[in-house]
């Protein structure tokens, strides 16, 4: 796999329809997509103001392609749209 450095992995999904893992990197404030073969890593785009801030937790909404974030700074849930 390519190296990623995680730094405080919080929460991991997996993306059944993609099958995928959804790895919420706290301390990077980032989400990180590790391809179902594990041979490759990349981070997710969120399009959210002032970026991610210490996500927390993650829920993926299968029906609707939607991935939910919790933060622990600013307190919000972000939603995502997955590809």
């Amino acid at each position: 796999m390519d190296a990623v450095q995680l730094q405080y992995p919080r929460s991991v999904v997996f993306d059944q329809r993609e099958g995928r893992l959804l790895v919420a990197d706290q301390c990077n404030n980032r989400i990180v997509v590790i391809d179902s073969d594990l041979t490759g890593a990349r981070q997710l785009h969120v399009d959210v103001n002032d970026g991610l801030a210490w996500p927390y937790g993650l829920h993926v909404d299968h029906e609707r392609r939607r991935l939910y974030v919790a933060e622990w700074n600013q307190g919000r849930i972000v939603r995502v749209d997955l590809p």
